[in-house]
């Protein structure tokens, strides 16, 4: 058996079932970089939940959502105050 990513030869391989299909990759960085979407704005993989622009896009951060000139909704009805810590992201 061997990667879905690299190719090289796996023993005890992680199986990831996703959108119907199973692959086999020998780690968590292989799985990654085939499974994970990619940032829109710095190219970088999103790693974990991302921020969701309005359009359905993900992003790694809040600072290349806004960079990008997208909005989230999350801050679009969130009731912030200046000196809350995600105030700076309005």
């Amino acid at each position: 058996m061997s990667c879905t990513a690299c190719g090289i030869s796996i023993n005890e391989p992680l199986t990831i079932r996703y959108k119907y299909t199973t692959h086999e990759y020998c780690c968590f960085e292989c799985a990654i970089s085939r499974l994970a979407p990619t940032c829109p704005f710095c190219k970088c993989r999103v790693i974990g939940h991302g921020v969701q622009s309005l359009d359905g896009s993900t992003y790694c951060c809040h600072h290349c959502l806004k960079r990008s000139g997208k909005k989230s909704s999350y801050f679009e009805g969130a009731d912030l105050k200046e000196t809350d810590s995600l105030a700076r992201f309005r």
